[in-house]
């Protein structure tokens, strides 16, 4: 489920890596995230995302709109 919606988001939606990804990467995140708050902020005072392995995850923020409370995909 996690690649249908990461395609989602980058070619449907045309979604920058950059919304969600930092190039130099995060010593303590996998996947290279590192959420630009320019469109991303915290939910309930909190933005995290979770690797949960084989090509899953969640997430605690929100974005476009939509609040994420720990949704995975």
């Amino acid at each position: 489920m996690g690649d249908r919606l990461h395609g989602k988001h980058v070619r449907d939606e045309k979604t920058a890596c950059t919304t969600c990804h930092d190039s130099h990467g995060v010593q303590n995140q996998t996947h290279l995230i590192n959420f630009n708050t320019v469109y991303v902020s915290p939910y309930n005072g909190r933005m995290a995302y979770l690797d949960l392995g084989g090509n899953r995850s969640a997430c605690t923020l929100t974005c476009h709109g939509a609040v994420h409370n720990n949704r995975s995909y």
